[in-house]
């Protein structure tokens, strides 16, 4: 009786290993259409633009800073003399307002068997700025004078070739 149970015992546990050889070829099996699958997305994202961010829009504006600033001619600090300088800086401001205005057409790509998503967005970003404020603006030197440079719109995207 006890042999009888022992032998049952032994032959379950054969039997478990045995199933183990086609789970662990199942599981190769997935793994590798999982991995052919991630190929053929990684291949439709680089025929594409990918995933794209947007930051912005931004004014930059360069504005150039004339002042005064007292020089010590001597060891002794008595003789004091005043120089000219410049230094640049350059002002940002962020919109009040943003607006994007298009539409998002969505694409099924294939690749092989598998297939993605892809999505365009075809639009037109419109903001508002107000005027800098004073909090904004460099601390001015002694007898500062500030030359303001030409505005740019600064537009942050992770890849250009998303653009149109």
């Amino acid at each position: 009786m006890q042999r009888s149970l022992l032998f049952k015992c032994l032959l379950l546990a054969g039997l478990g290993l045995l199933l183990l050889v086609p789970l662990g070829m199942i599981e190769h099996t997935i793994r590798e259409r999982t991995a052919f699958r991630d190929e053929a997305v990684r291949s439709i994202a680089a025929s594409t633009a990918g995933v794209q961010r947007l930051v912005g829009p931004v004014l930059a504006i360069p504005v150039v800073e004339e002042y005064d600033e007292e020089l010590a001619s001597n060891q002794e600090h008595t003789a004091v003399r005043t120089v000219r300088k410049r230094r640049n800086h350059v002002v940002t401001l962020l919109p009040k307002r943003v607006r994007i205005d298009g539409g998002l057409t969505v694409d099924q790509r294939a690749y092989g068997i598998h297939h993605a998503t892809v999505f365009n967005l075809h639009g037109v970003i419109a903001g508002s700025f107000d005027p800098p404020a004073e909090a904004d603006l460099p601390i001015p030197g002694r007898n500062a004078v500030l030359h303001w440079g030409s505005p740019r719109l600064v537009l942050g995207i992770d890849d250009v070739r998303g653009l149109i």
